[in-house]
């Protein structure tokens, strides 16, 4: 199983006194590590060099902490199954960037449930560590045309017919998630220990009629 290899890269992890940075998430994160699903993926050759570079000029120690085609559910269930090891929680200048939640709307999940999830995953994390958090909102999606026909029914529009775009959800997840970092999450843990942060934008096209396109699918991390 590939959650028990990173349960050992975690209890195995020295950050050599420098600032320890943990990567929470699916497969955009795990392509970090050059894999999917713990298996060597060629689109993801190139990456770890990247990090390891990224690593070594901003003087951080990085744990990846992911893997492709989880959910917000997944991601809970690692963290509370041994990969949050007592070691890291502990570290005190530990910071967690969490990026979840794509494939639970992709897999036909409301906005509503799946930001409950986040929520969770960010409780979590948050009340069972020292660190910081830098919960990122949802990265666009351009697969509705070929994926959203699947999910209806149930999830079909008033008419009855599928969907065209996974974007309004994705919208009102990152719109949940910037109200609840904000007023909850900095309520109970402080100002200084959560962050919200929306990369999306540029890799949205203008989306008009001449461009079908919704998402810049070259500079997407996980193609």
């Amino acid at each position: 199983k590939f959650h028990a290899h990173l349960v050992h890269s975690a209890n195995g992890f020295q950050a050599a006194g420098k600032p320890p940075v943990i990567f929470l998430g699916d497969s955009i994160t795990e392509s970090w590590l050059g894999t999917s699903g713990g298996i060597e993926s060629a689109r993801t050759n190139g990456v770890p060099a990247v990090l390891d570079q990224w690593a070594a000029t901003a003087g951080f120690a990085p744990l990846v902490l992911a893997i492709s085609g989880d959910q917000t559910q997944h991601l809970l269930h690692r963290l509370a199954d041994g990969e949050l090891t007592p070691a890291v929680a502990a570290m005190t200048n530990a910071t967690f960037i969490m990026m979840i939640g794509t494939n639970n709307i992709g897999r036909g999940h409301l906005p509503g449930p799946t930001v409950e999830g986040v929520r969770a995953v960010a409780n979590y994390t948050l009340a069972h560590t020292k660190g910081r958090l830098l919960l990122l909102g949802l990265l666009p999606r351009g697969d509705g045309s070929r994926k959203l026909h699947r999910l209806c029914p149930p999830r079909c529009s008033d008419d009855g017919t599928p969907f065209s775009s996974f974007m309004p959800a994705v919208d009102k997840v990152n719109d949940a998630l910037r109200e609840f970092v904000g007023p909850e999450l900095k309520g109970i843990y402080g100002e200084s220990r959560v962050r919200y942060v929306d990369c999306g934008s540029p890799f949205r096209t203008n989306g008009g009629p001449e461009n079908k396109e919704e998402v810049k699918v070259e500079l997407m991390p996980d193609r």
